[in-house]
């Protein structure tokens, strides 16, 4: 049996030397609470990490550039999400635009599948 690799060693995004960039999306309140964790977790190993995305007052307060509001954005049914449609556009393409001019390392989408589904698509596409 091999030994294992020694991550901090390993050949990864996350052990190059320029800023780590990671996106974000959490669009309720629960994924709010579990994404501030992981980034407070990720900036005690990176501190120069830049994160942007979707998140709620948690995200925020540990650091996040949030692009919308989780409150903006999140939807509970049919008609709510109509309401919020245009925020939901403007959140899609904005995150869409940076994922493509400038690739984070890494996209962390937590619940919210409607928009996470399709913003991995299009990560995916940009090589993430």
């Amino acid at each position: 049996m091999r030994p294992a690799r020694d991550p901090s060693t390993a050949a990864s995004p996350w052990a190059m030397s320029r800023p780590h960039r990671l996106c974000l999306v959490a669009g309720e309140a629960s994924g709010d609470l579990h994404g501030a964790d992981l980034l407070l977790a990720l900036r005690a190993q990176l501190p120069d990490l830049e994160v942007f995305g979707i998140g709620g007052q948690r995200l925020r307060e540990a650091g996040m550039e949030t692009v919308a509001d989780a409150a903006e954005v999140a939807t509970v049914g049919l008609l709510e999400g109509a309401g919020r449609l245009r925020a939901l556009v403007r959140a899609y393409r904005e995150l869409s635009r940076r994922i493509r001019q400038n690739p984070p390392d890494l996209c962390v989408l937590i619940d919210f599948p409607e928009f996470n589904l399709r913003l991995a698509r299009r990560a995916k596409r940009a090589g993430v």
